[in-house]
């Protein structure tokens, strides 16, 4: 209940901004983004590679048994 009372107080006592953006602001903002995408998706083939590298060691060690 506090949290909506926060934001009820900021939402009247906020003020217009009149901010300008210029396209190079956009063009870090893209790049910020595909950093993030590449990053996520290198991350996440990196763990498939040793999940299945992983899986791989374990199916070896079964069937020498």
């Amino acid at each position: 209940m506090l949290l909506i009372y926060y934001i009820f107080i900021f939402v009247l006592i906020s003020k217009n901004a009149f901010a300008y953006l210029d396209p190079g602001t956009f063009s870090i903002i893209g790049t910020v983004i595909a950093s993030i995408f590449a990053g996520i998706s290198g991350f996440v083939i990196l763990l498939k590679t040793k999940f299945k590298k992983f899986f791989k060691i374990l199916s070896k060690k079964n069937k020498k048994r």
